[in-house]
């Protein structure tokens, strides 16, 4: 019997981005991207139909940031792993995002 497949949302603006990490899940088996999204407000939206175990987002997107969308997101759904990605090299960004139990 085999393991049912991690379930992961991709939440980035840039489909280039969003389309490389999908392929470095599939290549390497890590999961199954459930789904992708194109800004916080949508990625919130998908987490009221959709179950995942993990949400990849990038910080700069439109309508909800990365910040804004880990602070419901966190809320609404405290065991759900966050990963950021980023280009800020701000030590209070990333302590911000620590404070709202973001995992990496």
């Amino acid at each position: 019997m085999s393991n049912p497949k991690y379930q992961i949302i991709i939440a980035d603006d840039h489909k280039l981005l969003s389309d490389g990490i999908e392929l470095i899940i599939h290549e390497n088996d890590l999961g199954q991207v459930a789904a992708k999204t194109s800004n916080g407000k949508e990625l919130l939206e998908t987490l009221t139909d959709l179950h995942a175990d993990m949400v990849i987002m990038d910080m700069d997107m439109p309508l909800l940031n990365g910040l804004e969308a880990a602070e419901v997101l966190k809320l609404n759904h405290p065991n759900m792993k966050v990963l950021i990605i980023s280009q800020h090299e701000s030590l209070e960004l990333v302590k911000r995002f620590f404070n709202l139990g973001v995992d990496g």
